[in-house]
């Protein structure tokens, strides 16, 4: 018998609201602003609002559903759709978290609400696109290590032209990543320049390059010809330098010697 009253009543509930209705045809919803933009950090947290209006509603749920284009869809939060009645518009705030291990990077999403006409039907309109510019948790950036010394001495100068291989390791910082690694040469006799992209080894842990060098240097040039390896290496919190030096030396006494310009050359 109770079932038969609830029924009894819901039919009276939705002929009254059919009866409501304008006679107007539903027009399809628009959306203001029909696209946000968020700047944000990992962990950071940022609101925002929309309005959905239609002519001819008589209930609009402004959130219905979500698509996820590359933005997860839990990083919105629990949203649950809601219906507005007898109103032509209504509005919606959320709230939007980036986790704190989210990569850097642009991430897309797309909100759609509802609309109903009663007996014209439903339609939901091109929603909401969200833009979410998450930057990233780099701080430290990298730092280059010299897996043979920061400086390499050549001989005999021969004026040969020599492939000098350099070694190293890559040190980065946590939540970076190399964007871009090159290297440049500079030739203390200004006769000799190069330049390249730095090749990087072993998941990014190492780097190797190898500059094509003319060994030779003056007779009166007591302390050799120097070549300065200069790597460039670029990730989310900047660009890091390191410098790696190549002697073709004069001789072939130890270094300390010829400094100190004593002692005997070597034949």
């Amino acid at each position: 018998m109770g079932f038969t009253v609830m029924s009894i009543a819901s039919r009276l509930t939705v002929t009254m609201l059919v009866m409501l209705l304008p006679l107007s045809v539903l027009a399809a919803p628009t959306y203001s602003p029909d696209r946000v933009e968020l700047t944000l950090a990992p962990g950071e947290s940022a609101s925002f609002s929309y309005n959905v209006s239609a002519e001819g509603a008589f209930a609009i749920a402004p959130y219905m559903w979500y698509e996820g284009h590359g933005l997860p869809g839990d990083w919105l939060g629990s949203l649950k759709a809601g219906w507005q009645w007898f109103t032509q518009t209504a509005s919606r705030n959320i709230t939007l978290t980036v986790p704190v291990d989210a990569a850097g990077g642009v991430y897309r999403g797309q909100l759609f609400g509802f609309v109903s006409g009663g007996a014209h039907g439903f339609q939901r309109g091109d929603g909401v696109t969200l833009m979410v510019t998450v930057g990233s948790s780099c701080r430290g950036g990298a730092e280059c290590v010299a897996g043979t010394g920061n400086e390499i001495e050549l001989w005999a100068p021969n004026h040969s032209l020599r492939s000098i291989e350099l070694l190293g390791e890559i040190r980065l910082s946590n939540g970076c990543s190399i964007l871009s690694a090159s290297y440049s040469v500079d030739d203390e006799y200004g006769e000799y320049s190069g330049s390249g992209t730095l090749e990087i080894t072993g998941d990014a842990t190492g780097y190797r390059v190898s500059p094509l060098l003319e060994v030779s240097r003056r007779g009166n040039d007591r302390d050799g010809r120097h070549y300065i390896v200069t790597l460039s290496i670029e990730t989310e919190a900047g660009v890091v330098t390191h410098t790696r030096s190549i002697i073709v030396v004069h001789d072939r006494r130890d270094k300390a010697e010829r400094e100190a310009g004593s002692g005997k050359a070597a034949n």
